[in-house]
């Protein structure tokens, strides 16, 4: 008898625990003050482009003509508008001019290290050459996240009409996952704290792999990776959860969780 009494108390505390849990997790939901770790769904805001992108055999480029009505709206980075009308960052046009057999002719190819993403305007490689040769013409078409993979599609589209002298490739460590990935369309994604760049596809044991709006919000959207498992996934969308699995997040020195 005493001991089905001790098993009833049992039974009455982990209801009783389960109750507060509830009751917490309504509260906080009621007063919206926890994000969830995951959303079920990214929130359309969120969504919203940055950059505009076309792509197609020969690889990706911007669009020009939406980044000038992005440009004239919402200011992203001053490099950002600096376009031709190729959709490649650069100031001259990809095409043959005046003076075009008289000159030095330079063909830039790679990501967004050639791209000069985080230099300040003047200080990226390409244009630190631009300015020891001004006698040259330097295309850059550069874009940040492609692969070598692209930038052979831009160098067979592109140098049978440019017939540059030199060529140079910029190619990283990264450029071996990259040229897994296939050429196409990438997707900006929008935080409190910025944006943060996205492909809709990733790696997955050497296959390229579509990855949906919600994975790719997931993705790094918190300088985390996406749920290791749908355990985590459930405990994520709730708010006590979401708490714990911060609380793990600073326990860990802000580092994703393996």
């Amino acid at each position: 008898m005493i001991e089905g009494k001790g098993a009833l108390n049992v039974v009455f505390k982990l209801l009783a625990g389960l109750g507060v849990l509830m009751a917490l997790e309504f509260v906080l939901d009621a007063m919206d003050r926890s994000p969830l770790y995951f959303p079920p769904e990214p929130p359309q805001e969120l969504l919203e482009p940055q950059w505009r992108w076309t792509c197609d055999e020969a690889a990706c480029r911007f669009a020009y003509d939406a980044m000038v009505t992005s440009c004239e709206g919402r200011q992203p980075l001053p490099r950002q508008c600096i376009l031709n009308r190729q959709g490649f960052h650069d100031t001259e046009e990809f095409a043959a001019g005046d003076d075009f057999d008289e000159r030095m002719r330079i063909l830039m190819l790679g990501d967004s290290f050639t791209f000069g993403l985080y230099a300040d305007i003047g200080k990226s490689y390409v244009e630190t050459i631009e300015a020891n040769f001004p006698q040259s013409i330097v295309w850059n078409t550069g874009i940040p996240g492609a692969g070598t993979h692209q930038a052979l599609a831009l160098f067979q589209e592109y140098a049978p009409v440019l017939q540059p002298h030199l060529t140079i490739l910029g190619f990283f460590i990264n450029d071996f996952g990259d040229n897994v990935l296939p050429i196409d369309l990438r997707l900006w994604l929008a935080l409190e704290d910025g944006r943060i760049f996205m492909r809709r596809y990733d790696n997955n044991d050497g296959e390229a792999v579509t990855l949906d709006e919600q994975k790719a919000y997931y993705y790094r959207a918190h300088g985390l990776e996406p749920p290791a498992n749908e355990i985590e996934r459930a405990v994520g969308r709730t708010r006590l959860g979401s708490l714990l699995l911060r609380m793990i997040d600073i326990g860990g020195g802000g580092k994703p969780r393996t």
